[in-house]
């Protein structure tokens, strides 16, 4: 039998059944120790109600009414019935003392989902990995990117913020169309992580799934507020404008993590992210999986407030770097929704997508990848 928690096979926990403050020894356990020893209520037939996890002193047994049938004497996985439930309550906990929570994703309940996660850190061009003057930390050559874990981001705020924000970008393009503008065909999409299936997304606002690279330092701080434009420049700079920064290929968002190599106990992103569900992998580096509105987006070769769209050749930074320029030929104004930098000019490799408007996107999962040389995950210690 093995462990929901940890993925061990650990040593079956067994005593004498049947009879009411039976102990039951678990020290043999490797993920219950701090559990020495429990007192069992009532044992007897197949749904029997029992009282285990009031006992145990364990919240995240209270799923569980009803007891399964226990000959007695029958050995069985002790810590096993745990690992689902404890998950749960601590997601729970989260939400109330955080304000979201980080869900892991399990291959014995998420396989199909982990396998479009996985998909997404395929890059185009292997042979790009770890070039390019962006390039903060390579620890050594790699030619692949090797999914480790993931979680599921789960943010009430912050999603209801964006679900704003995409009602207001569906309604301007509703706008534009009555206004004249061709809304149903958008220069510069669709983007490359439109191969990767699994991803439900909504074409009334030119929704895409993009990427985010980050340091653990800023990780914890970015899945509590989200990608924010007023924070641009932080970590790579704002050739493009004051704005959230993403990108359509990994290897473009690879270029700006740096490694977290080890479980550190002190650490508050540890605590939220690793556990009994989840251990720390090792040797991993962090990329977020988010959902952009790009709407109604302006083009451009060009860095810096002087840049100019390819498609009309007006300024797209009229007033700041701040705001991007007003769709022509259309009273009131509205303005561009995203700003795709294109291929050609200054940018050689990846296209990246800015928006200026943090209710536009929305962290929707964190992942944890190795970078791997022929197979082997690369050490960053």
């Amino acid at each position: 039998m093995t462990c929901l928690a940890c993925k061990c096979s650990p040593q079956r926990a067994w005593n004498s059944w049947g009879q009411p403050g039976t102990l039951i020894a678990s020290d043999d356990l490797p993920c219950m120790q701090v559990l020495t020893t429990a007192r069992v209520s009532l044992w007897g037939q197949a749904g029997t109600p029992w009282g285990f996890h009031s006992l145990l002193g364990q919240p995240c047994m209270q799923v569980l009414t009803t007891a399964p049938p226990f000959p007695t004497g029958t050995p069985w996985g002790f810590h096993s019935l745990l690992g689902q439930p404890a998950a749960e309550n601590k997601a729970r906990l989260a939400l109330e003392e955080d304000g979201f929570a980080l869900r892991a994703l399990l291959p014995e309940t998420d396989a199909r989902l982990l396998r479009s996660l996985e998909a997404l850190l395929q890059t185009e061009r292997p042979e790009w990995l770890g070039k390019g003057k962006d390039v903060s930390k390579k620890y050594g050559s790699y030619d692949s990117l090797k999914l480790a874990c993931a979680w599921k981001v789960d943010h009430p705020r912050n999603l209801d913020r964006y679900t704003a924000g995409v009602k207001r970008v569906q309604q301007e393009l509703e706008l534009l169309e009555r206004k004249g503008k061709d809304v149903s065909y958008v220069p510069g999409l669709p983007v490359k992580t439109d191969r990767v299936r699994g991803f439900t997304l909504s074409e009334a606002c030119n929704e895409v799934i993009l990427l985010h690279g980050t340091n653990p330092d800023r990780l914890l701080a970015l899945l509590s507020t989200g990608l924010n434009e007023r924070y641009s420049g932080t970590n790579a700079g704002t050739a493009f404008g004051d704005g959230v920064y993403l990108a359509e290929d990994v290897g473009k968002t690879d270029q700006y993590v740096s490694a977290d190599s080890a479980w550190d106990q002190s650490s508050e992103l540890h605590k939220r992210l690793y556990g009994r569900t989840m251990r720390h992998p090792e040797d991993v580096f962090y990329v977020l999986v988010v959902r952009a509105a790009l709407g109604f987006p302006v083009r451009t070769q060009h860095m810096g407030q002087s840049a100019t769209s390819m498609d009309t050749r007006e300024k797209i930074f009229p007033i700041n770097f701040r705001e991007l320029s007003a769709v022509p030929g259309v009273m009131p104004p509205i303005c561009h929704h995203s700003l795709i930098a294109e291929l050609g000019q200054v940018i050689d490799r990846y296209r990246e997508f800015v928006l200026f408007h943090s209710e536009y996107v929305h962290i929707d999962y964190v992942l944890a990848y190795h970078r791997c040389n022929g197979g082997q995950k690369l050490r960053t210690t």
